[in-house]
């Protein structure tokens, strides 16, 4: 793991991040983590191994539990199981996250969308925010939106989760 390469999974992190990045290394890498980060001696990864190779358990799967082990034992047995449950949640089963990021505006004039994902941070330019909408990677409450012109009236108080491409979520509340 390398901090300059952006590979590396801090234990300080959150757990949900944390989790994330356990679930992106390599299938062939996860045994080294088992030995180095959990408490299971050499045995019980050999046996969790060889399941995965004769195909009882999915690479996936076996990566979930050592990604939920490792979140339990930097924060905790329920920080594990929620962290898990997320992944669960938002990368295969492709719903919103629990408790997505809340922010607030004052309700005013129209908006068009491009402009508001840039200011939400949920793309890093306004032709960013254009070619994800094209692509059909932005959702507000569910619907997905095509038209990268659209515009969000913010003229009276609601509350939106928007969904900008796989796992940027954020809970706009117009207030």
């Amino acid at each position: 793991m390398s901090k300059s390469i952006g590979n590396y999974v801090g234990i300080t992190e959150a757990p949900v991040e944390t989790f994330g990045k356990m679930m992106s290394i390599p299938d062939e890498l996860m045994w080294s983590y088992y030995e180095l980060v959990t408490d299971r001696t050499p045995g019980s990864i050999a046996e969790l191994k060889k399941e995965v190779n004769s195909g009882q358990l999915h690479p996936m799967d076996a990566k979930m539990r050592l990604a939920e082990e490792v979140v339990s034992g930097f924060h905790g047995g329920e920080a594990g199981r929620k962290a898990a449950e997320n992944f669960q949640r938002v990368f295969r089963d492709r719903q919103a996250p629990e408790e997505a990021p809340v922010q607030k505006i004052a309700t005013g004039p129209a908006k068009k969308l491009t402009s508001l994902l840039l200011e939400l941070k949920l793309a890093p330019s306004k032709s960013e925010a254009e070619r994800l909408i094209k692509q059909k990677g932005v959702e507000i409450n569910g619907a997905t939106v095509e038209d990268p012109r659209m515009e969000m009236d913010l003229n009276k108080p609601g509350e939106f989760l928007i969904r900008a491409g796989k796992k940027k979520f954020v809970r706009l509340i117009v207030e």
